[in-house]
């Protein structure tokens, strides 16, 4: 299904996969203009429902029709729902990247976030 998100913005739309969760996200002008931009989210689910990836597409410049450079973040969820790591910006599937792990006390509140950084080899 997919709905305008804006109704002053003809660019403007999004998409839900077949549960009704937000599949996609598209905004930007697709023309020849040099200066023009075309982006695009993309979302995955696991079962729970919980986020799991998410994929920002930019394609830029007069030539719309190369590959679009992407940007991917992942989430994990332990058992309980609560996200416990982030791994972004992984751009064009590079090895490069910042890892968030979320740690918890004993009543599921947030006690600290610790980051490691992976740089290509």
């Amino acid at each position: 299904m997919t709905y305008d998100s804006d109704p002053l913005d003809a660019n403007g739309t999004f998409a839900t996969n077949a549960w009704g969760r937000l599949a996609e996200v598209s905004w930007g002008s697709r023309t020849s203009a040099a200066t023009s931009r075309a982006y695009t989210e993309e979302y995955s689910y696991d079962v729970a429902g919980d986020v799991i990836g998410k994929r920002l597409s930019i394609l830029k410049g007069g030539n719309c029709s190369t590959a679009p450079t992407q940007i991917t973040a992942k989430f994990v969820y332990d058992t309980e729902g609560k996200l416990t790591t982030t791994t972004y910006p992984s751009i064009n599937g590079g090895s490069a990247n910042t890892t968030a792990l979320d740690t918890y006390d004993s009543m599921s509140r947030l006690q600290g976030v610790s980051t490691t950084e992976t740089l290509p080899a």
